[in-house]
């Protein structure tokens, strides 16, 4: 029970962190002044990139490792069946 509440707890921070860091550069978007074209170009691609990892790695990593899981658990169990069939 206290391995599932850190885990929980290292998802929770890194939501924090994700949020933190994309609020962080909302005031760089709705800038106007000097170079303000500049930093938008800037900052656009790096809140893209900040969601896109935060999904990847709460949607993608843990379904890719699944199926790498799986994988090795039926070719490890493969030998055991056609033995016994």
């Amino acid at each position: 029970m206290r391995r599932l509440f850190t885990i929980a707890a290292l998802y929770m921070l890194w939501a924090l962190v994700v949020l933190a860091s994309a609020f962080g550069l909302v005031p760089i978007m709705s800038s106007t002044g000097t170079g303000a074209d500049v930093m938008k170009r800037i900052a656009a691609p790096m809140i893209g990139g900040i969601f896109t990892s935060f999904l990847m790695e709460l949607i993608v990593y843990p379904a890719i490792y699944a199926v790498w899981k799986w994988h090795f658990e039926v070719k490890r169990s493969a030998p055991a069946l056609l033995e016994e069939g």
